[in-house]
Order: structure tokens, then C-alpha cells, then sequence
């Protein structure tokens, strides 16, 4: 920890007023540099830097990235990202934009994303782009990006490009874009980032893959019928998503599962009902009955993620659960993980992340025990009285 027993908010203040005002361009960078550590360095460094005008000083810095030096954009940039990325610790922290700086963070990102490539400053914008709507609460800057042409049609080119670690960077800021709303979504698949992906996850590494389905997941998340179809409609990509619930790499495997859930999610009746015959209600079964690792947390929350689907799907007296409680032995298999999971905790300290996931998987387990016993009680008296 740096500055954790020296810092005071002086100190930062005065660093913060070079960084203004300093007519030295190498103090002036410096300063930025120094404060740009800062933010990184603790909770407490970080709320010091906010107090200052340091953000708005690299905003106005980084309007005209042309105009600067490749170290500058690079110096630039990099204090910018630290300033605004989410703090997991403290998220009171994270910086709210004004309108006027939503505009000038936009100037921003296209300024360094429409470099003519080689440039270490178009990623640097992607990761800026990203950083930028993960802080977004309010959801209120994802249509004015989608409706930048320039800015949509170059991420496209960089994503289709043969760097994998670039197109995983791009693919992420799309699909947290996605979670805006369904117009995004919408304005995605008509850039043709669907079309991309299909073609996309064709030659890419394991890494760039999970993040290809994990995008596509969230697309399948819409309550719109024309963005589910962009890859409902698309055979091959679905079979491929059905055929990597099985897959040995735990992301893939976690986002294909994650896909073909929110697909059920979405159909209703006989199309519901011929998904979980062909292929969702075995890997529920599977799943349940021991298929994931709970001792890894991203399985845990996939776990979680299909119980809360089924007993959604309960509460909506859905027929297809009397075939999977009494024929497909969905009461058992949920029995079952209650059971692994209690085992699991006993090797955890509950108060670890991992240890409270599992303890709202083992709530979820019982309330979906409950939620079984409700069903059958309900599906039981109406065959009774009839």
C-alpha cells in the first residue's frame, strides 16, 4: 500500500493542481501518472483522488488524441480507466457523468477506437468503452453508443479480426451492452455481431469462445422475439450451444447451459415443451445430479441459476414439471444437490465469497424442495377432484 499512512487529501490536491495547471508537460504528465497510481492503490487513495478535478482535467486532456503523443494517449488513458473502472469494494466510489462528460467520454472512445491500426490506443479505447458502461447503474449511455456507426462498425472489424485477446475485449463490452435494453439489443444484431460470433467461434481459442457464448447468452436473455430468433433461427449455433452443456471447459460449458436456459426461459408452451424433451430437461437432471463442481464458484451460481428457473416455472403450474418430478425424477436430483452442496460447505469458511454463494445455493435447494411439494400438492388435488 503506497500511500496508505502518508497520503493526505493536500498532497493529492496539490499533484491534482500540477496536473491542471502545471505549463510543464513533463511535470503536467507526471502528476497524471502519480494520480493515476493513486486511485489504484487503496479505497481511501481512491476517494482522495475524486475529491480533485483530476477527472476532469484527463476528460478535456483526451478530447483530441490525435494531437498527443502515443506515450501521452497511453498515460492518458490508463489514469482515465483507473479513475472511472468499478470498484468491487466500494461502489459509492464509482464515478456518476454528467451528461456533458457521457459526451466527452464518448469523443473519447471513438478517438482512440478509429485509430488507423497498428495502435495500442484502440484497445486501450475498448477497455476504456468497457470500464465506462459497467459503471452505467442507470443504463443511460448504451443507445448512444449502438447509434454511433463509426464507433459500432470499427468494433466490428477489430472483433472479427484474428487477435483473440482483442475480439475477447470487444465481445465483452458488447454484451454488457446488451443489458441495457432491447433496442440495444436490437441495434447489436443488425451491425451483424450475431453473424460475427457464429462465424467467429468457428477458429477461436478456448478463452474468446466462452466469452462468444456468454455474449450470445445475454442476447437470448431479451424478451424481444426478433433477437431470440437471431439465434434461435440459426440451426447450427444452436445444436453447438446444446452440444456444449457437455463441454470439459467449465466456461464454455457454464454459458452454453446459461443459453439454452434463457431460451427455455423465453418459449412458451409446445416449443417449451419440445426444447426440454429434446435435450433441457437431461441436463437438468445431469446438472443436479452431480455434472458440475460446486467447489468452483461460477458452477455454483450455474446451479443456482437453473433452480431459480424451475421454480419460476413451478409457480407458473407448468404441465412439464409432472413428467420431470414423476417420471424423470426431478425431486430426487434436487434432493441430491441439496445434500453435495452441504457436504461442499463443510470444506469452506461460509464467510469467504465462495462459502456465501454456496449458502444462497443451499436456500435455493430448500426453496425449491418447498416449491416441488407445493406442485405436486396442487397437481395431486386437481387429478383427485377430477
Amino acid at each position: 500500500m503506497l500511500l496508505a499512512s502518508a497520503t493526505t487529501t493536500g498532497i493529492v490536491k496539490v499533484i491534482a493542481y500540477h496536473a491542471k495547471n502545471s505549463t510543464d508537460y513533463f511535470i503536467r504528465d507526471q502528476a497524471i501518472m502519480c494520480l493515476g497510481n493513486i486511485t489504484s492503490d487503496c479505497d481511501t487513495c481512491r476517494k482522495y483522488v475524486m475529491e480533485t478535478s483530476i477527472f476532469e482535467t484527463v476528460l478535456d486532456l483526451l478530447q483530441t488524441p490525435i494531437n498527443l503523443t502515443a506515450e501521452q494517449r497511453d498515460h492518458y488513458a490508463w489514469t482515465l480507466q483507473n479513475i472511472i473502472r468499478p470498484s468491487p469494494t466500494a461502489p459509492d466510489l464509482n464515478v456518476l457523468l454528467t451528461q456533458v462528460e457521457r459526451q466527452k467520454m464518448l469523443k473519447i472512445a471513438i478517438g482512440l477506437i478509429t485509430f488507423p491500426p497498428p495502435d495500442a490506443s484502440i484497445i486501450q479505447g475498448v477497455e476504456l468503452l468497457n470500464d465506462w458502461i459497467m459503471i452505467d447503474e442507470a443504463k443511460s449511455t448504451g443507445l448512444s453508443i449502438v447509434e454511433n456507426e463509426t464507433l459500432m462498425n470499427h468494433l466490428l472489424q477489430i472483433f472479427d479480426g484474428n487477435d483473440d485477446t482483442s475480439s475477447s475485449k470487444v465481445i465483452r463490452c458488447i454484451g454488457n451492452l446488451v443489458f441495457n435494453d432491447d433496442d440495444v439489443i436490437q441495434k447489436i444484431i443488425d451491425y451483424g455481431f450475431v453473424s460475427s460470433m457464429d462465424a467467429r467461434r468457428l477458429t477461436a481459442g478456448v478463452e474468446l469462445e466462452s466469452d462468444i457464448i456468454w455474449c450470445l447468452s445475454n442476447i437470448l436473455g431479451s424478451l424481444r422475439a426478433s433477437c431470440v430468433h437471431a439465434i434461435y433461427d440459426r440451426k447450427e449455433l444452436l445444436q453447438y450451444l446444446f452440444h456444449n452443456c457437455y463441454s470439459y471447459e467449465i466456461d464454455i460449458r457454464r454459458e452454453s447451459i446459461f443459453c439454452v436456459m434463457n431460451t427455455c426461459t423465453f418459449f412458451q408452451g409446445e416449443e417449451q415443451k419440445e426444447l426440454y424433451q429434446r435435450f433441457f430437461g437431461k441436463i437438468i437432471i445431469k446438472t443436479l445430479y452431480g455434472f458440475t463442481n460446486e467447489h468452483i464458484a461460477s458452477m455454483a451460481e450455474t446451479v443456482q441459476g437453473i433452480l431459480t428457473h424451475c421454480i419460476d416455472e413451478m409457480k407458473k403450474n407448468n404441465p412439464i414439471y409432472k413428467k420431470m418430478i414423476c417420471e424423470n425424477g426431478f425431486e430426487g436430483a434436487v434432493q441430491r444437490r441439496y445434500e453435495l452442496t452441504q457436504k461442499t460447505l463443510q470444506t469452506f469458511d461460509v464467510e469467504t465469497p465462495h462459502g456465501r454463494k454456496l449458502i444462497q445455493l443451499l436456500s435455493v435447494c430448500e426453496e425449491a424442495l418447498l416449491s416441488i411439494r407445493d406442485y405436486k400438492s396442487m397437481f395431486f388435488n386437481v387429478e383427485h377432484q377430477h
